[in-house]
């Protein structure tokens, strides 16, 4: 009896020190780890004029592209369940709180269907429209590599700056460039 709670006592003893040891090597990789920031693996650069592609705004109605952006704006590519595109679609939304820019300046596109959309909306409490891809155009025809996505577009849908920074502050150049302000 005695050698069966010794043997218990050994094995809660070891793990314990092992979660421990697993507990200090995980924060001495997140403390060391590093981050690097990438420029966006897509095709549009400045002065490209976004193609047109269809979407699906969040009531079910059929848009494109084209009609969303002829006065410029800022097109967010995000993929809902992704944390830096959490943080880019807030960002934004600090930006229209703030009056950097007017909520009908600033769409977001996603492939996930509408009911996710509503979700997230509603858990970020994010105010501007966010359309669905309808025909994935944005991956299946490799424009859009990477999530997250700023684009930055003026008058016609000519681009004026491209970001996949979720943590940069907003581009206030670019902003004007794209003829667009506050309130």
């Amino acid at each position: 009896m005695a050698s069966s709670s010794s043997r218990n006592v050994a094995i809660a003893a070891i793990v314990v020190i092992a979660m421990g040891a697993g507990m200090f090597v995980g924060r001495y990789i997140a403390a060391h780890r590093v981050v690097e920031v990438v420029q966006p693996a897509v095709t549009w650069h400045a002065g490209d004029v976004l193609p047109p592609f269809a979407l699906v705004s969040e009531s079910g109605d059929s848009v494109t592209s084209t009609d969303m952006l002829t006065h410029g704006g800022v097109v967010l590519v995000l993929d809902l369940e992704c944390p830096p595109c959490v943080e880019m679609a807030q960002k934004w939304n600090r930006a229209i709180n703030d009056g950097v820019v007017r909520v009908d300046q600033v769409i977001g596109i996603t492939m996930h269907s509408r009911d996710a959309i509503a979700r997230f909306r509603a858990d970020t409490g994010i105010q501007f429209a966010v359309y669905r891809d309808a025909e994935s155009a944005l991956l299946s025809n490799g424009w859009v590599m990477s999530f997250p996505l700023e684009v930055i577009v003026g008058e016609g849908g000519t681009v004026v700056a491209v970001s996949g920074d979720s943590t940069a502050p907003i581009d206030q150049d670019a902003i004007q460039a794209a003829g667009m302000g506050g309130l």
